[in-house]
Protein backbone atom coordinates (compact mmCIF):
# COMPACT_ATOMS: atom_id res chain seq x y z
CA UNK A 1 0.00 0.00 0.00
CA UNK A 2 3.31 2.55 1.10
CA UNK A 3 4.09 1.99 -3.14
CA UNK A 4 0.94 1.88 -4.27
CA UNK A 5 -0.35 5.77 -3.33
CA UNK A 6 3.16 6.92 -2.67
CA UNK A 7 2.41 6.90 1.67
CA UNK A 8 5.00 6.76 4.45
CA UNK A 9 4.74 3.69 6.36
CA UNK A 10 3.03 5.24 9.22
CA UNK A 11 0.06 7.07 6.54
CA UNK A 12 0.04 3.47 5.25
CA UNK A 13 -0.20 1.62 8.74
CA UNK A 14 -3.08 3.64 9.81
CA UNK A 15 -5.41 2.43 6.72
CA UNK A 16 -4.46 -0.50 7.17
CA UNK A 17 -5.38 -0.31 11.06
CA UNK A 18 -8.73 1.26 10.02
CA UNK A 19 -9.45 -1.96 7.59
CA UNK A 20 -8.26 -4.63 9.74
CA UNK A 21 -8.75 -3.74 13.49
CA UNK A 22 -11.32 -2.88 15.70
CA UNK A 23 -12.79 0.18 13.83
CA UNK A 24 -12.95 -2.51 10.87
CA UNK A 25 -16.59 -4.03 12.47
CA UNK A 26 -18.46 -0.78 12.48
CA UNK A 27 -21.39 -0.05 9.73
CA UNK A 28 -23.24 2.77 9.28
CA UNK A 29 -22.94 5.80 11.37
CA UNK A 30 -21.07 3.96 14.04
CA UNK A 31 -18.44 3.40 11.22
CA UNK A 32 -15.09 5.32 12.22
CA UNK A 33 -14.18 8.32 10.57
CA UNK A 34 -10.61 8.83 9.27
CA UNK A 35 -9.32 12.18 9.46
CA UNK A 36 -6.88 13.89 7.77
CA UNK A 37 -5.64 17.15 6.55
CA UNK A 38 -3.48 15.24 4.23
CA UNK A 39 -5.13 15.47 1.10
CA UNK A 40 -3.07 12.89 -0.79
CA UNK A 41 -3.75 10.21 2.00
CA UNK A 42 -7.47 10.99 1.94
CA UNK A 43 -7.75 9.92 -1.35
CA UNK A 44 -5.35 6.99 -1.12
CA UNK A 45 -8.06 6.24 2.35
CA UNK A 46 -11.54 6.84 0.05
CA UNK A 47 -9.94 4.34 -2.26
CA UNK A 48 -9.49 1.62 -0.05
CA UNK A 49 -12.83 1.89 1.30
CA UNK A 50 -12.40 3.83 4.36
CA UNK A 51 -14.98 6.35 5.01
CA UNK A 52 -13.09 9.98 5.30
CA UNK A 53 -13.17 13.72 6.21
CA UNK A 54 -10.41 15.85 4.66
CA UNK A 55 -10.94 18.34 7.08
CA UNK A 56 -8.51 20.85 4.65
CA UNK A 57 -10.70 21.28 2.40
CA UNK A 58 -14.04 19.95 3.04
CA UNK A 59 -16.99 20.27 5.77
CA UNK A 60 -17.50 18.65 8.68
CA UNK A 61 -19.54 15.14 8.31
Amino acid sequence: MSKSYSLDLADAFQIITMKTGFPSGLHGDSKTIFITCDSDLAKAAVNEGLRVWDCMSEDAP
